[in-house]
């Protein structure tokens, strides 16, 4: 009878264990396509004049080439980049080690590209974003909502991200290949969408912006500063209408690359000192001896300075 009850017991206490389990939203590592109806999707992909030419032959390779293929001949054409072939070269060979570290985890190694999406021939109908889950979550789990650069939304972004914040909820919305006006409200149609698959509120996320993304990310939370906890922004400058409408509420972190053009010729630094003197919570970094690309050819600097402004508590 006694050893009835016991085995009762340990039922009882096994089950309201696995209950507090299920509730804080314990679960493994995964990468995982979003989706949701819109109407505020990127319009149909166009380029410039310089990558125009090109876009036909991405499109026809989209699907049957592998993400990496793809970012390699994009590479290959290193002028329309206004790089020289050593400088490509280089960076070719950082991004297939970033894309065989890919290849080698579990969490990422599957992951399907959204680039045949982000180089549609019309509006899509349908938001699309790559949501990594960490181990764990719940309502006080930090949100990163990062915007991808211009030419679509690569693999790699998300799984440097995850690398770093392994703890952090990380929304990659796509949004064609130019997010540099980027709808503020398919943003949060993505926030909303991510909400309802995890069944639990989002805290307020980290908006986080690369390159045309980091235009597109400054347009937005100048509009609404108090829609996110932050603004990051790397690779990029504030563009003018949202220069001109700055938040006296806002933080926001700017990570730049020294060899930047706009770096050399003084106007980061002019920004920087207006934006500091117009809002308290203005932070400017510039990498020494970085260009465009630092978030590959200079990991470490990138990786402390955005652990210092999106997780102070990560050692």
């Amino acid at each position: 009878m006694l050893t009835s009850i016991r085995s009762i017991y340990r039922l009882i206490i096994t089950g309201c264990v696995f209950a507090v389990f299920l509730s804080s939203g314990l679960h493994a590592q995964s990468v995982t396509k979003l989706t949701w109806p819109t109407r505020n999707a990127a319009p149909p992909a166009s380029a410039t004049p310089e990558v125009a030419p090109y876009l036909p032959m991405l499109r026809a390779s989209v699907g049957r080439l592998p993400e990496s293929a793809l970012v390699n001949l994009a590479l290959s054409q290193s002028s329309v980049f206004g790089m020289s072939g050593a400088d490509a070269d280089k960076l070719s060979e950082l991004v297939a080690r970033r894309y065989a570290a890919i290849a080698a985890s579990p969490v990422f190694k599957n992951v399907p590209s959204t680039l045949d999406y982000c180089l549609s021939e019309t509006r899509p109908r349908q938001g699309l974003a790559l949501l990594y889950q960490p181990r764990q979550s719940n309502a006080q789990t930090p949100v990163i909502l990062f915007l991808h650069g211009y030419g679509g939304s690569f693999i790699w972004y998300q799984h440097q991200l995850a690398e770093w914040f392994p703890d952090h909820i990380i929304l990659c919305p796509s949004y064609g290949i130019d997010p540099s006006e980027i709808s503020a409200a398919y943003l949060r149609e993505c926030l909303a969408a991510a909400a309802v698959r995890f069944k639990h509120p989002l805290a307020k996320p980290s908006l986080v912006g690369l390159s045309a993304g980091g235009f597109g990310a400054t347009r937005v939370y100048a509009a609404n500063p108090a829609g996110y906890q932050q603004l990051v922004v790397m690779a990029a400058y504030p563009p003018d209408d949202a220069y001109r409408a700055w938040p006296k509420t806002a933080r926001a972190g700017f990570l730049v690359g020294a060899q930047e053009y706009y770096v050399k010729d003084g106007g980061f630094a002019a920004y920087s000192k207006s934006l500091t003197a117009r809002s308290a919570r203005y932070q400017g970094v510039v990498i020494a001896g970085a260009d465009h690309f630092f978030l590959l050819t200079h990991p470490a600097d990138s990786k402390k300075t955005l652990r210092t402004w999106l997780a102070p508590a990560v050692n």
